[in-house]
């Protein structure tokens, strides 16, 4: 790995994305890879030998990997869908609980050149069908029980090949499919050494579902933008234990989650559970979290359980809560902060924007009630019915100047929707908002 000069996150001034690109490893040919980015470069330099993930089950499990080991997982993880006749471009759909298996599986599939389609881990034989079909995925990685809630549907999966069924620490006692393979018998058979895809920066890497939404396509270059947001949004130094509460399968939790984090060589602590306000608490002082990422509804659930449920809970390692809705009253804001003795703040995101586009954070500056102003290197504007900017105050459609790194590049299969968002040299949000003098943005409807 190249030794490069800390990237600072002062203030705007100066900002550059190139600056931001030189702190990437990139890949021998030049080329960019987000599994690389991620886990190869810091397994192959200092990092090595720090734990990246943290996992807790459900049955009172732990597991710690490290870098190192997260880079030779993924590499066997890579193998065995080399081995299935995954290319470079094909999509692979996972659809697993926050397991070890899920982020091995994920970057793995990056490093072949695959394209990741992530689903929630709860998504009905439909939705899960409904995916298959419209990506075209060749592989689905899934649980027993997701499996089995398939039953003929997949048949109707036309270019389905094989599935991989990812049975934890052998929970469930029936026996897989005879079609279906296992996902611990496949790595035990793969080698661990795996030379990344020559993956393009403009190469797909993701494809994102909102709930009733089409596909939102992602590309390699998008890390650069993930590792602004782990710097500016989170926050992230050197060392810190990031715990995120969102589904790793949302656009979020993705960013927020993983790629963000990781690219940025800090750790993650993942539950494999929904915990609640007391849960968080307790989890927070035991593992000494450094920085939170909470959706807007946990954030509301703290808010409404007030200070009284922290006392006695040790949160001094707590730095800052960080959230994604853009719209938390102020008032919540507010309490959460008293509530936990740490500051919120508040992002906005899609997934077209691929990550935070609008972030409150230490260097930003926080008004209680706003998303936050607009992230280094990424203009925003609102513009009225003329499609032209609006004043100070005023509320019309929220934008962004096309070009950001993790801009989306389209809507799978569907070119002509994808055109139809951009509008007078602005990817037009569909979101109502306001921006004050200051450049903070007020989203109108909560």
């Amino acid at each position: 790995m190249r030794t490069k000069s800390r990237l600072k996150f002062e203030s705007r001034a100066g900002f550059n994305w190139g600056d931001v690109y030189d702190q990437l490893d990139w890949l021998p040919d030049g080329g960019l890879n987000i599994a690389h980015e991620t886990v190869d470069r810091h397994a192959r330099g200092p990092l090595r030998d720090r734990v990246a993930l943290v996992w807790l089950g459900r049955d009172g499990e732990r597991e710690e990997h490290t870098f190192g080991g997260l880079a030779e997982l993924t590499g066997l993880f890579a193998n065995v869908l080399v081995s299935l006749g995954v290319e470079q471009g094909d999509r692979i759909c996972i659809c697993l609980d926050r397991l070890p298996e899920l982020y091995v599986a994920l970057l793995g599939t990056l490093k072949t050149g695959a394209v990741v389609v992530m689903l929630p881990s709860r998504s009905s034989a439909n939705v899960i069908k409904d995916r298959m079909l419209s990506t075209r995925a060749k592989v689905l990685v899934a649980q027993p029980e997701t499996r089995r809630s398939l039953h003929t549907a997949v048949f109707e999966m036309f270019d389905l090949q094989h599935i991989v069924v990812v049975n934890k620490d052998r929970r469930d006692p029936l026996p897989i499919e005879t079609a279906d393979l296992d996902y611990d018998e496949e790595m035990g058979k793969a080698p661990a050494d795996f030379t990344v895809a020559p993956t393009g920066q403009y190469d797909y890497a993701s494809i994102h579902y909102a709930e009733a939404g089409p596909g939102v396509v992602q590309a390699h270059l998008s890390v650069a933008q993930h590792l602004a947001a782990g710097k500016w949004a989170l926050g992230l130094t050197d060392g810190d234990l990031l715990w995120s509460l969102a589904d790793p399968a949302s656009p979020a939790g993705t960013s927020f989650g993983l790629v963000a984090p990781w690219t940025a060589g800090a750790r993650l602590l993942v539950y494999e559970e929904d915990a609640d306000t007391a849960a968080c608490y307790a989890a927070v002082e035991k593992h000494r979290v450094s920085v939170l990422h909470a959706p807007a509804g946990a954030v509301e659930d703290i808010a409404a359980a007030g200070k009284g449920i922290a006392d006695g809970r040790d949160l001094s390692s707590l730095r800052h809560v960080v959230t994604d809705g853009g719209s938390l009253a102020a008032d919540i804001v507010e309490r959460a902060s008293v509530a936990t003795g740490s500051p919120v703040y508040d992002t906005w995101l899609q997934a077209e924007t691929g990550t935070a586009v609008i972030a409150s954070s230490s260097i930003a500056g926080v008004r209680p009630g706003s998303a936050g102003t607009a992230m280094p290197g990424v203009e925003i504007a609102v513009l009225g019915d003329d499609h032209r900017t609006a004043a100070p105050g005023a509320v019309g459609e929220l934008a962004v100047r096309p070009g950001w790194p993790s801009m989306f590049r389209g809507y799978w299969g569907d070119r002509r929707r994808s055109a139809e968002r951009f509008r007078r040299g602005w990817y037009m949000t569909g979101q109502r908002a306001s921006i004050d003098a200051g450049g903070f943005v007020w989203l109108a409807d909560r």
